[in-house]
């Protein structure tokens, strides 16, 4: 099957009341649209109630330290190709990160 290249043509962009023909104008109304959207943080209109789920929290710098030898020892005794733990990653995951 032979793959088909597919183009598109946009003659003009709108800014406000000024009218973009040429490409180098063209591009940059849409770099300064998309530079701006990923730029803005727009107020959340919902949040979660941590206090409520009973998740145990984690101090972010834990996620740093080493892991301890005999947990090391578990990993790799594990057969990599078993069933999912609840994580839903095999023993393989752990042995290769």
């Amino acid at each position: 099957m032979k793959s088909e290249t597919v183009n598109f043509y946009i003659p003009t962009l709108k800014n406000g009341d000024k009218t973009a023909t040429a490409h180098q104008d063209k591009a940059n109304i849409l770099l300064q649209y998309y530079a701006n959207l990923f730029n803005s943080n727009p107020p959340r209109m919902n949040t979660l109630n941590w206090e409520s789920l009973n998740i145990q929290r984690y101090d972010p710098e834990q996620l740093d330290t080493p892991i301890t030898e005999e947990v090391k020892k578990v990993i790799f005794e594990a057969q990599p190709e078993k069933a999912p733990g609840p994580d839903g990653f095999k023993g393989l995951f752990y042995k290769t990160c």
